[in-house]
């Protein structure tokens, strides 16, 4: 299915300077990211952990997506753990693809207008927020940029047979972006829907593009068997259940891309576990009879054809039948909303866009990515934005109540957990945030009970770990202790409950002991530092009982 273009054309020395002035807006669009802190899956990357910067390179890049993290080490040796240089490098990578989406949308389109205006759509619309200002986001736009660039490759090349130098571009870029997140695998599927009218010519490229999809098929589907938030050992969601699910997530990625209101950083998206289940039948059929109607018209309407396949076909890492824990998130929109406006580019292609109208909508987009850059920028009203489009979702509640401990507004809090827990007073998320909500404003008993119930709804080392500093607050030695020893038996490579053991070690006198904790910390963290310094001070006063 190959949409007929125009022949490339010369760009002019005005673009150059649009360009700039882009580059200058992206800045400012998404200004207020750059003192937002690290948030949600951020302080799990290494760039986020004490003694960062004594992790070797190769401690960075040892797991399956080493460009990434290798983007995110050349971050952290320029400027340590400072997040607004992230988010810098964020917004320049959005920049950068959306400079790559023009010349994508160019190819198809006459007039440069109409391309300006749709990659002004990519640049600026609120559905992107979060794989720009989400610094854990940058997975997909790193990604994005490998994949549009081996893309424009592709399509930007002389007539005849595609070269040797440039199928060889194209994979490296490839082989970069599967490196970066896997479900780039998807690529050939979409050149080859580009250029199956040529395919048997082009065979030097898609001969090892083959290969090379093949092996990074291989390399996916050993990440998913040792997963169990991703593949087919996903707890409590089977195969055709998740399908029956993304079959409603896809037209809900469609109408936000339409009407951006309601954005989450984490949906409460429930699963449909039969066909009737939230009317997940009738987006199945309607589905199907797109993907029907797209076929059906494909001559009369090639480019909005195309559209629709490669849209489905961006989206089918994540929305098909492969589960993932989490079966909605917006930064998987991030390269499909390209596929998007390939339809919108055929209207455009037939009935000339007024600028006046082209301006409104990219002013309207553009204020509602600001607003939303806003929330990002303050971390208590961003996540009370989250548990209100979410309010029956717990785990958002964790990140609120850290936010709130952090920002010294926990009993401004505090009713929000109230409410929360009438909701869901067995929430393991919601117990353990309202816990260290109580906690921070003095009442540390009622923070106890609600952990004692966290721990009888989901016995974690991370509750008893909880429980056993926060008893040591409490002077309860002997609870504190307990806990602490019950978080080492569910977890004993804990590191940071071995560190807790320690100081409770150490707050008995029973140095021998505290040093061979903080000795364990450093077998599993060896860069520790506060471990290497406490078992320092611990040998240089001497290592017998006090």
């Amino acid at each position: 299915m190959q949409p007929s273009v125009s022949a490339p054309r010369a760009f002019g020395s005005g673009l150059y300077i649009t360009l700039v002035a882009a580059l200058f807006f992206a800045f400012e669009l998404y200004g207020p990211t750059l003192d937002s802190p690290f948030q949600f899956d951020d302080k799990s990357l290494p760039f986020a952990l004490p003694n960062f910067q004594n992790l070797p390179l190769t401690s960075w890049i040892a797991g399956t997506r080493p460009v990434l993290m290798f983007s995110y080490w050349v971050n952290s040796m320029l400027d340590g753990a400072n997040a607004s240089r992230f988010h810098a490098v964020n917004i320049l990578l959005h920049f950068l693809n959306s400079v790559l989406a023009f010349l994508i949308l160019r190819y198809f389109l006459p007039a440069r207008w109409p391309a300006a205006f749709l990659a002004g759509i990519f640049l600026v619309h609120p559905l992107q927020t979060e794989s720009v200002s989400y610094i854990a986001g940058r997975s997909e736009s790193l990604c994005a940029l490998f994949l549009l660039a081996a893309y424009a490759i592709f399509l930007w090349r002389p007539p005849g047979p595609i070269s040797w130098r440039r199928s060889a571009a194209i994979i490296a870029l490839y082989g970069a972006a599967i490196l970066t997140k896997e479900h780039a695998v998807i690529l050939p599927v979409l050149l080859l829907l580009t250029g199956i009218n040529t395919a048997r010519r082009d065979w030097r490229l898609y001969a090892p593009i083959t290969a090379l999809a093949l092996a990074g098929l291989a390399m996916v589907a050993k990440v998913l068997s040792a997963s169990s938030s991703a593949g087919f050992n996903t707890r409590g969601v089977s195969w055709d259940q998740y399908a029956l699910t993304q079959a409603r997530a896809i037209f809900h990625y469609i109408r936000l891309a339409l009407i951006p209101i309601g954005q989450s950083i984490d949906h409460d998206f429930p699963l449909s576990r039969t066909p009737f289940e939230y009317h997940a039948w009738i987006f199945l059929a309607a589905l199907l009879i797109t993907a029907a109607a797209a076929y059906y018209f494909r001559h009369q309407y090639p480019l909005a054809s195309f559209g629709v396949f490669a849209f489905l076909i961006l989206l089918a890492p994540t929305s098909s039948i492969v589960p993932i824990a989490d079966p909605f998130a917006e930064r998987r929109m991030y390269l499909p909303l390209l596929a998007l406006l390939l339809i919108v580019a055929e209207a455009l292609r037939r009935y000339r866009l007024s600028i006046p109208v082209g301006v409104f909508v990219i002013a309207l987009l553009s204020f509602l990515t600001y607003q939303r850059n806003r929330l990002w920028a303050d971390p208590v009203a961003f996540w009370l934005d989250t548990v209100k489009h979410s309010p029956n979702k717990g785990r958002p509640h964790t990140h609120l109540a850290y936010a709130a401990v952090t920002a010294h507004q926990c009993p401004a809090i505090a009713p929000v957990f109230d409410e929360a827990l009438q909701r869901m007073p067995n929430d393991y998320h919601v117990l353990t945030g309202y816990a260290k909500i109580l906690e921070c404003v003095g009442q540390p008993a009622g923070a106890a009970s609600l952990l004692q119930h966290a721990a009888k709804v989901r016995p974690s080392a991370e509750v008893y770990e909880l429980l056993g500093l926060l008893y040591g607050e409490m002077q309860n030695t002997e609870a504190s202790r307990l806990a602490l020893e019950a978080a080492l038996r569910i977890n004993p490579d804990s590191a940071s409950a071995h560190w807790a053991m320690g100081l409770w070690y150490q707050s008995a006198q029973d140095l021998t002991n505290a040093a061979n904790s903080y000795r364990r910390v450093l077998e599993i963290e060896p860069f520790n530092r506060p471990a290497r310094a406490a078992l320092r001070a611990i040998e240089v006063n001497g290592p017998g009982d006090r």
